[in-house]
């Protein structure tokens, strides 16, 4: 069986965070990972161009202020 040493060798490339499609949407401590450094500047935008908070399936980025 070699498919566990070829997954092994992936964690090369891996970033240690989660992809957004597969975190479950209340779960706030994973909820971040995904966005990582880019989660402040993405509730800046998010505060500017959706205040009424209109898009919001996923994991949801909530408008600053």
């Amino acid at each position: 069986m070699l498919w566990p040493f070829h997954i092994a060798q992936l964690e090369t490339f891996s970033t240690g965070s989660v992809y957004v499609n597969f975190v479950p949407e209340y779960d706030e401590e994973r909820s971040i990972g995904p966005y990582g450094a880019n989660r402040p500047k993405l509730e800046d935008i998010k505060s500017r161009v959706d205040k009424l908070n209109l898009f919001r399936s996923n994991i949801n980025i909530l408008p600053k202020g």
